[in-house]
């Protein structure tokens, strides 16, 4: 089961830690949080180094999070990379680690 922090800083930028493994259980309380996210008012950082394990509902919202930040005008990264295992699972579902970076 995945699960969620949300940092906010004094300087208005939002860390969203991610943890646990996300299917499509999580995927409402997901984009929920990515939600959350994007409702804040500056630099938006995505922590993914305690993902165990994903699926393609995931990548979708990930890939989401990311588009809805630019469009908005945001500053969105990833501050860092998928662990091997769940970056395994992405590549094999069609996404690169190349992917990921450009996200961010």
């Amino acid at each position: 089961m995945g699960q969620h922090e949300m940092i906010t800083g004094q300087d208005g930028s939002a860390r969203l830690c991610l943890s646990g493994n996300f299917g499509r259980g999580e995927a409402l309380a997901l984009r929920e949080a990515f939600m959350a996210l994007l409702d804040q008012p500056e630099r938006l950082e995505l922590s993914l180094r305690k993902v165990e394990g994903l699926d393609i509902t995931f990548l979708q919202l990930l890939f989401s999070l990311a588009r809805g930040a630019k469009e908005s005008g945001k500053q969105f990264v990833l501050v860092d990379e998928l662990p091997q295992d769940p970056l395994a699972q992405a590549m094999m579902l069609g996404v690169t680690a190349s992917d990921l970076k450009s996200l961010g």
